[in-house]
């Protein structure tokens, strides 16, 4: 195959995948695991001439490890990129794996247009009584202690290369429940997301 007939055949492949069942149960909701994610997409890849891989490969330099997801022909070895990510190394093993294992999902998710996860923006909005003037504006519970433009400034530039449905989850993963947006976040969150697993702070 040459890099346009894979491109087709990969076309043909996503057409015919759907969402795979979301088994599992996380602090925000339900979710596919990678391994029965990997069982969902393999057999719909293989019946059109196509594998699915991806590569880890890390900068030691910038401290930064990239998740490359490749699709390769099986008669011809011909292959396209259809994603790449990006993000922090870690020191520790168990949250290192954590974090392939995490971007591995849902770049597979993303390079084939299906979704494995509840979407934690469905559903009714929290209701909260304001003690200011009313506006048009959904509404949300607040956290105590609102986060800071400081902090705010600091999140957006940490956290610039991720997606916003990847920002988010990350989040609602570090800090135990679901926000919307920064501005759900408590000055305390916002510590947490700007702090290295060492310890050492960015605001």
């Amino acid at each position: 195959m040459t890099d346009l007939e894979v491109r087709a055949a990969f076309a043909r492949a996503c057409s015919t995948i759907r969402n795979p069942a979301s088994k599992s149960k996380g602090n925000f909701g339900k979710y596919c695991q990678l391994d029965d994610l990997a069982d969902h997409v393999r057999p719909a890849l293989a019946e059109h001439g196509l594998a699915l891989h991806q590569e880890l490969r890390s900068d030691i330099v910038a401290g930064a490890n990239e998740i490359v997801t490749i699709v390769t022909s099986l008669e011809t070895g011909g292959w396209i990129e259809v994603g790449r990510v990006a993000f922090p190394a870690k020191p520790d093993a168990m949250k290192a794996g954590g974090d392939v294992t995490y971007y591995r999902r849902y770049s597979t998710m993303a390079a084939l247009n299906i979704a494995g996860d509840e979407d934690i923006e469905k559903g009714p909005k929290p209701a909260v009584s304001r003690s200011g003037p009313s506006n048009d504006q959904p509404s949300v519970v607040r956290p105590i202690g609102q986060i800071s433009s400081g902090q705010l400034k600091a999140l957006q530039t940490r956290y610039s290369a991720m997606g916003r449905p990847e920002r988010l989850a990350l989040w609602a993963e570090r800090i135990g429940r679901p926000v919307e947006s920064a501005n759900d976040l408590s000055k305390a969150d916002a510590i947490l997301l700007l702090t290295d697993d060492e310890g050492v702070g960015h605001v």
